[in-house]
């Protein structure tokens, strides 16, 4: 099975469109976002810090620059 490369998924806030950065915190450039390695680490940050509703998970697959995979929150 040929590996498919990386995937880096972070959290961007729809109305800022600042990234989220962890422990609740935000911050505007994205190589500061929190990255997260899987779904389930993700909902657990997003239900300790309440965030719903008004972000969005984008996915970004290394090997693909620019196909990108948004998920509502």
């Amino acid at each position: 099975m040929k590996n498919r490369g990386a995937i880096r998924g972070v959290i961007k806030h729809r109305q800022t469109e600042e990234y989220y950065a962890g422990d609740g915190g935000w911050t505007e450039d994205k190589e500061e976002a929190k990255v997260f390695q899987s779904l389930s680490a993700l909902v657990d940050e997003a239900l300790k810090y309440n965030i719903r509703d008004c972000c969005e998970f984008i996915l970004a697959y290394e090997e693909n620059p620019g196909f990108d995979v948004y998920l509502p929150l």
